[in-house]
């Protein structure tokens, strides 16, 4: 009899003797005695089939996996270190010299010294306005100042001979500082109709043509500083306290394809009542020369980072009716299977996820081949499929 026999034979004995129960007290104690004979006998063959297991797998690992239908699979250890969680937010690029000039007197246009897109400096001209009503006013007012002045000299020297009176000497005074504070405020008034670039930048809607009337008010022209940019953002109420100025973002103006680092510089305190988001503001470094007022722009900012996390990819986390579960490889009785594991997760960024409780970090995970094994599969890794 092989020991295959033997075997089916020792657990199909029980439900045997409790058939024949009813047989005579000889027979009966025979079988007692053969079944305990055939227990022993298998305790030993057990014990020999162990020997005999652990001398091949110190030879041929691969001998008990060929025997089985094993998975193929690759494992490895959940990662440990700093894990860090970010958002993109829509911005766009603004100026803090984008400044709109606008004509402060009337008139209309007598020279157009620039153009659309022409980069200035401070103080150079842009355009004039015909100043020609202003100029006449100025020279009448200048021939009655000389005359103002005339009479004044000669009533002085008059009363500091004590010649007519203080009432004429004073009226004479009073008359030419009247005209020559006129005249200086008239000369300042003539300065507002040559406008100027208020810095430097770039001159743009500029949409106005020679001759054309202006009045008071109305928006000339605008120059946009090519310094001190900078990207305001809207961001959601739900990220209020997550950020502080100072902290770190990621920069991307995807029409000219450019990216940097930079630092948060404002934080908004209000809420938009229509859109539920607060205003954040984030500098453009001054060496990023591509940037334009209103480009849409990309900031990315950290709203949560964790310096002990514990991280698997996000892809090999699975769920059932329990719960999020991750399948990992334990080894029983000689043999590597597949065992599930039931954890709870924090965030995800990126393809990796944070995992707040259910592994100790000494597991090997099952990072790849893990959707065609279940509890309980036998496995092997790559690295004893090439042995």
């Amino acid at each position: 009899m092989n020991v295959k026999n033997q075997i089916l034979l020792v657990l199909f004995l029980p439900f045997a003797l409790g058939i024949v129960s009813c047989e005579k007290p000889d027979e009966l104690e025979a079988k007692k005695q053969e079944l305990a004979s055939l227990r022993e006998e298998a305790v030993k063959i057990q014990g020999h089939i162990a020997e005999l297991e652990k001398e091949i797998l110190e030879q041929d690992s691969m001998y008990f996996l060929n025997q089985r239908n094993s998975t193929l699979v690759t494992i490895g250890k959940p990662n440990n270190g700093t894990f860090v969680h970010k958002i993109d937010v829509r911005g766009s690029v603004a100026s803090k010299n984008n400044v709109l000039v606008s004509s402060k007197v009337m008139g209309s246009i007598n020279s157009i010294k620039s153009d659309n897109g022409r980069n200035v400096k401070k103080g150079d001209i842009i355009m004039t306005i015909d100043a020609s009503i202003l100029r006449n006013s100025i020279e009448e007012l200048e021939a009655q100042l000389e005359l103002a002045t005339t009479l004044y000299e000669k009533q002085k020297k008059l009363w500091d001979q004590n010649i007519g009176t203080e009432v004429q000497y004073l009226q004479s005074k009073n008359r030419k500082e009247t005209l020559e504070k006129r005249l200086k405020v008239m000369q300042a008034q003539l300065a507002d109709y040559i406008v100027r670039a208020p810095g430097d930048g770039q001159v743009n809607d500029l949409n106005l043509k020679l001759g054309e009337s202006v009045s008071m008010g109305m928006p000339l022209f605008r120059v946009v500083g090519t310094s001190a940019m900078y990207i305001k953002a809207n961001v959601s109420e739900s990220y209020v306290g997550k950020f502080q100025i100072g902290d770190s973002a990621s920069i991307y103006v995807p029409s000219v394809e450019v990216k940097t680092n930079s630092n948060i510089s404002s934080i908004g305190r209000v809420i938009n009542e229509e859109n539920r988001t607060f205003t954040i503001e984030v500098d453009i470094p001054d060496n990023v020369s591509l940037a334009r007022a209103n480009q849409v722009s990309i900031v990315t900012l950290t709203d949560y980072k964790n310096d002990k996390a514990m991280t698997v990819p996000t892809k090999i986390i699975q769920f059932d009716n329990l719960g999020n579960f991750i399948y990992v490889a334990q080894m029983e009785s000689n043999s590597m299977v597949a065992e599930k594991k039931y954890v709870a997760t924090g965030k995800s960024y990126r393809g990796k996820t944070e995992i707040s409780s259910g592994l100790t970090g000494d597991e090997n995970i099952i990072l790849e081949g893990y959707r065609d094994v279940s509890k309980g599969s036998y496995l092997k890794t790559a690295d004893l499929a090439k042995s």
